[in-house]
């Protein structure tokens, strides 16, 4: 529960950081962190309610995943390259 809720908290802070149009050394005021705390709460309980959601969701995700992936073939071929040429 620790873990969660200081990932949660870190996270509110950042998008609202972010989010908000003030000085970037200035803290978010109040209403900008509860518009992100309860984004981060409601979201998550309608893609519980939803059932084709989470499989929309599962495609989306490996279709992000696929440019990544591909990026990390390259590092590891590069770095095998690499690896032969010192050794």
């Amino acid at each position: 529960v620790f873990f969660y809720a200081s990932t949660f908290d870190a996270l509110t802070m950042v998008m609202s950081t972010y989010s908000y149009k003030g000085d970037s050394l200035e803290e978010p005021g109040r209403g900008m962190k509860a518009y992100w705390s309860l984004l981060f709460v409601v979201l998550p309980i309608g893609l519980l309610f939803s059932e084709q959601a989470m499989a929309e969701l599962q495609t989306v995700s490996i279709i992000a995943a696929l440019p990544i992936s591909v990026i990390l073939l390259m590092v590891i071929i590069s770095f095998l390259k690499s690896s032969k040429k010192e050794g």
